[in-house]
Formats: C-alpha cells, structure tokens, sequence
C-alpha cells in the first residue's frame, strides 16, 4: 500500500512524498534503526515476512531488537486488570542485567504463560499473544535463533487507539529516553500526549467532520 506523507503538514517540504505500508527510520545519534509496519501483512505470508526480517537483524549484526505490538484487552487475565496496560517478553539471549533492571528500576511485568485460547496456563511452554500478530511467532523463532529481542506488549480495545499508542510509546521511551521530558504518569491525559509529535495524518482518523454548509 502506498499513501501520501504521513508527518508532513503544509509548511513541510516532504509534502508531496509517498508513504509505503513498511518503512526504515535511521536516528545515528542514537544508534536506533526503526521499522515502522503501518499495514498488515498480506495473508499467507506472515512466515516469509518475519523470516526475512530475521535475517537482515542477523546479517546487520544488531545489539538488542525491540518489537512493539499489542493483545486484545479483553483477553487480559484477573492479575492483569489492576496492573499497568503494558509487559514485556525477552528471549533467553537478552543480558539477564537489563531485564533485572526492567523489573526492579522500572517496575515493568513480564508477559504471563497463556494457551492458545488466551487463558492462564503456567506450564505451557509457548507464550501466546492474543491479536498481536507476528509477535508470538516472531518471539518464538528469534528465541530459536539466539536474537535477543525484548517484545513490548499494550493491552488495547476496539476504537480510538491514540492513547494507547502513546502509552506503549512512553512504555518504551522511559527505558531508552529517546524522547526528553516525556512524563510516565497521566499518560492518556492532553498535558502528556502534548509532548509527542503525532502525525498528521491522525487529525482525521475518524474521517473529516460535518460540512459547515449543513449548519
């Protein structure tokens, strides 16, 4: 899929140019590579897709991948209700240090075992992510290949999305601070969302509002 730049606005001078349905951001500064996946993936082809994501992490020899995804909310478990809407997954090849420190110095949870119906099952060996996608079979075959990946995962619901994106976002930026003065509480409040930039494109996400003739 292709559409029209997702961040430009009128003032920009990337106006004009094409968004495909998968891109790369490179910030050297901060030795960060992004990948931004903005349409689903053709059906049929998940496999061939991560695998080939897969290989380019282990040619380009990466420290540490991060893949951001979600899980249904209503899929959440009792001990999830009252607990923070995000938790993380880590392959067995992520330095142990750092998830101590996740857990300890930021207080994030670690993604609980669950079956394939998305209940709680302690003693399954594979851990199931309910409407994430790629996530758990990515997760799985990078444990295979000795990547270490951290999965971020947000619980969210059918609708306005917004809020959560910033949620996971803030999620992760409170580990790697890529973002100055992003706040880690009232995170769905204006005051916080205020100090991301939010494309353009997200000012009609629900489509544009009534003629003024009608009126």
């Amino acid at each position: 899929m292709v559409g029209t730049e997702a961040f430009a606005d009128g003032k920009d001078p990337a106006k004009g140019k094409l968004t495909t349905g998968c891109e790369i951001f490179v910030s050297t500064p901060h030795k960060l590579i992004i990948v931004q996946q903005r349409s689903p993936i053709i059906n049929g082809k998940a496999r061939f897709f991560q695998a080939e994501l897969r290989q380019w992490i282990k040619e380009k020899r990466f420290k540490l991948v991060v893949l951001m995804s979600s899980s249904f909310a209503h899929k959440r478990l009792d001990s999830q209700i009252n607990d923070p809407l995000c938790r993380f997954l880590a392959t067995s090849a992520v330095d142990p240090s750092l998830i101590d420190e996740l857990k300890s110095e930021l207080k994030w949870s670690l993604w609980e075992r669950k079956d394939v119906f998305g209940e709680d099952n302690p003693t399954d060996d594979r851990f199931v992510i309910p409407g994430g996608g790629i996530a758990s079979l990515f997760y799985r075959e990078c444990s295979t290949d000795g990547i270490p990946l951290l999965v971020l995962i947000a619980f969210c619901s059918e609708g306005d999305n917004i809020p959560d994106a910033v949620e996971l976002a803030s999620f992760l930026n409170s580990w790697l601070k890529v973002v100055p003065d992003v706040r880690s509480n009232s995170i769905a409040s204006k005051t916080h969302q205020s100090q991301w930039l939010f494309p353009s494109s997200w000012r009609l996400l629900f489509g544009s509002g009534p003629p003024s003739t009608l009126f």
